[in-house]
């Protein structure tokens, strides 16, 4: 399995950067817009949603969705803002509600159209937040892969820190396999891809400042991203949310921390004022 993980990632990893700094803003966003159509296939199983129709009616209403905040992305801002601003407040809930999930004081299963509802948003909010970083933020490619980074990296640090010293569950009832040691490397990760691109950048301490917590509150969120899609795979009786890529499952396994820390990345930027 962990061959297989990094030979898929060695293949990707090239493919990304390619996209990000060979490809124009149109035509990077079109195929960013393709990864999360994949994703949307892979959403509707995860909503119950199991015959072919009813799967491309959904991949369908999400394209129109990002199709539609394509082109609105460059008429107004404060739109954008109060989109993302919503995205982060429910994700931040969502982390309250894993928390008592986990805990078993709150165990409740979403139906089929809550999970749709949420499909539908969670994957329109990722593709606003790319958008809107691609179109209205200077060195957005640069600010884009930083983003990787820090949420991959986060992956990838956890995974390694999590099997070498993990002992504490994270949370045993959603995710067994996660630690607080996992966090813990993570969070590490994140300060020092957070550290070296500052000094990159030559950045002033204040903003040093900024941006570690920014990046810490980023990899935080990216955590849950992978225990809500955890759940959402156990009510629907899911192993992973597809196979397409080897070792790694499917398209929702490999963006589910992006899903949820995109949204807090992109306005954090904005809020801070990080994204000269």
């Amino acid at each position: 399995m962990l061959k297989q993980r990094i030979i898929t990632a060695l293949i990707l990893a090239p493919l990304v950067v390619w996209a990000l700094f060979g490809l124009p803003d149109e035509q990077l966003l079109w195929l960013f817009m393709a990864v999360l159509l994949a994703g949307s296939w892979e959403w509707a199983a995860l909503a119950g949603l199991h015959s072919p129709y009813k799967k491309i009616l959904f991949v369908i209403s999400n394209g129109v969705m990002f199709v539609a905040a394509k082109y609105y992305l460059s008429d107004s801002v404060n739109v954008m803002i109060v989109l993302l601003s919503s995205t982060v407040l429910l994700w931040f809930l969502i982390i309250f509600w894993l928390a008592l999930y986990d805990k078993e004081i709150i165990v409740v299963k979403f139906s089929r159209l809550s999970r749709i509802l949420i499909g539908i948003l969670l994957l329109t909010c990722t593709f606003i937040s790319v958008g809107f970083l691609t179109l209205k933020f200077e060195h957005d490619r640069i600010l884009i892969l930083l983003m990787f980074l820090l949420i991959w990296g986060a992956d990838v640090a956890a995974y390694f820190s999590g099997r070498k010293f993990g002992k504490n569950k994270l949370a045993p009832n959603i995710s067994p396999g996660k630690t607080w040691e996992g966090v813990v490397g993570a969070l590490v990760s994140s300060i020092t891809i957070s550290v070296i691109y500052a000094n990159v950048m030559g950045y002033q301490f204040l903003i040093i400042i900024k941006l570690l917590v920014l990046s810490l509150v980023v990899v935080a969120v990216s955590i849950a991203g992978d225990l809500f899609e955890s759940v959402m795979k156990r009510q629907a009786g899911l192993k992973d949310s597809g196979n397409i890529l080897p070792g790694h499952g499917g398209v929702l396994d490999r963006i589910d921390s992006l899903i949820a820390a995109s949204p807090v990345f992109v306005l954090g930027m904005y809020l801070l004022g990080l994204q000269e």
